[in-house]
């Protein structure tokens, strides 16, 4: 009994993980295409919003939060410093170190940008009711409750 049960619970965990996934590229998909303006790539997206919530991360914590390689980071952010979302600014603690915020002109075209997000978003969710997006959000933050965020450093 224990293994039929254990079966049907992987098959579940499956297609969690399938439907996840797909979920994830259809908004990201249906984000992209109505709107060339706010076309970011995942990454960039990722990358935005935490520069907005979190402002002055150094490279390195933005690379241990994504779980990417400071390289990787360090790229994204170029490309958002040069179409003025970003600026870098000398950390004052340390020399060697520069921190990523919103520039002046990026607080505002993140703020357009999350408006249209959240609106894609919106609809692509309209066919449920508040109290599933209630469940929905209660069950993520059930998972992810005292889970730390790896860093992706000797994990494979």
């Amino acid at each position: 009994m224990g293994d039929s049960v254990d079966k049907a619970r992987q098959r579940l965990i499956f297609e969690i993980i399938k439907d996840m996934a797909l979920v994830r590229r259809m908004i990201m998909t249906r984000h992209h295409s109505n709107s060339p303006e706010y076309h970011f790539p995942p990454a960039q997206t990722e990358l935005l919003h935490l520069v907005a919530h979190c402002g002055g991360l150094s490279i390195t914590e933005i690379a241990e939060r994504m779980r990417v390689t400071s390289s990787a980071v360090t790229q994204q952010v170029e490309s958002l410093v040069q179409i003025g979302f970003f600026e870098r600014e000398s950390d004052p603690h340390d020399r060697r170190t520069c921190r990523v915020r919103l520039s002046e002109e990026g607080t505002e075209k993140y703020e357009a940008f999350k408006n249209y997000h959240l609106e894609q978003v919106g609809r692509f969710l309209s066919p449920l009711t508040n109290e599933e997006l209630t469940l929905i959000r209660d069950l993520h933050r059930k998972i992810l409750a005292g889970r730390t965020v790896p860093t992706g450093k000797n994990e494979r």
